[in-house]
């Protein structure tokens, strides 16, 4: 499984977990909160693994680590930019 469809399985389950936490009596910004920190951790600890993985696989290709490290910031941002419009509410609001 490639890294984007791992993130799209990702943030559907996301979606049906907010939905179930606001229709039970949540707060609505008080869910999406909760709900974007367990994605968020959740893609992290996913992606991790999964650019672990591909980096094991380009060891010896010729690649740099630099090309590495760009790659990888390209898919956090494409991540970040993912949950931005599915939250558009909460763009902007720290995860700590």
């Amino acid at each position: 499984m490639d890294k984007l469809s791992a993130g799209l399985i990702i943030v559907n389950i996301a979606i049906g977990s907010y939905l179930f936490a606001v229709n039970s009596g949540m707060n609505e910004q008080e869910a999406a909160m909760a709900q974007i920190r367990t994605d968020v951790a959740n893609l992290s600890k996913q992606l991790s693994e999964l650019e672990k993985k591909e980096d094991d696989r380009h060891l010896g290709t010729g690649r740099n680590l630099e090309t590495i490290v760009q790659e990888h910031e390209q898919k956090l941002q494409l991540i970040h930019g993912t949950l931005n419009k599915l939250y558009p509410k909460l763009n902007g609001i720290r995860l700590n």
